[in-house]
This record gives structure tokens, C-alpha cells and sequence, in this order.
């Protein structure tokens, strides 16, 4: 069974709250996964971040789920921000995501 962490932290001052996630994304965890969405989403910051760059395996329900909480973001007047590391950011890129999200690649 794979582990999976979340760990959300706020920046006030800032107003961007960041959800870091930590471990493969599968199937098993998509509920986890959404209560810590929601969670993230409740903050009263207007920019949210999800961080990706720890986690090695996304399954592909995530990747419409992320299109879903960027509507969500959008609905709210928040901005959405995907952080992946290289190889993701080609992943999304192939898929065509990039249209779709704001994903920036970690340095």
C-alpha cells in the first residue's frame, strides 16, 4: 500500500495557500485527495497552489480532477497554480493540459 501525505500551509500575508502532496496519487487516495482539495479550497487566500513535485505516479482521474478544482477556483475568483517538476510538466504537456491549467515547473 502506498503512503500518501498532504500537508497544506498558508501564507496570509501573501494570501496563497500551498497543498503539497507527498507520495503516489492512485486510485485509493482519491478521497483523501478531495477532502484535502476542499479543505485548501475554504481558505480565504486567492491563490491556491498544489504541488506535485514529490509525487512520481498521477492516475489519470486526478488530471480531470484538477481541471475540476481549477473551475472551482475560477468560480470562487481564485487563481489555480500546478507545480510539477520536469518530467510531469511534460506529461501535462503532452496531454494538452497546459491549455487547460497554469502549471509551472519547479526549479
Amino acid at each position: 500500500m502506498n503512503n500518501v501525505r498532504f500537508i497544506i500551509d498558508e501564507v496570509k500575508e501573501r494570501g496563497i495557500s500551498v497543498m503539497r502532496v507527498f507520495g503516489d496519487l492512485d486510485f485509493e487516495h482519491r478521497k483523501d485527495f478531495a477532502h484535502h482539495i476542499d479543505k485548501l479550497l475554504s481558505s480565504e487566500n486567492k491563490k491556491i497552489v498544489i504541488d506535485l513535485t514529490e509525487t512520481a505516479r498521477i492516475f489519470s482521474i486526478y488530471i480531470g480532477t484538477l481541471v475540476d478544482v481549477n473551475q472551482q477556483a475560477i468560480s470562487q475568483d481564485k487563481s489555480l497554480t500546478i507545480l510539477v517538476s520536469k518530467k510531469q510538466k511534460e506529461f501535462f504537456e503532452k496531454l494538452d493540459m497546459n491549455s487547460l491549467l497554469n502549471i509551472i515547473q519547479a526549479k
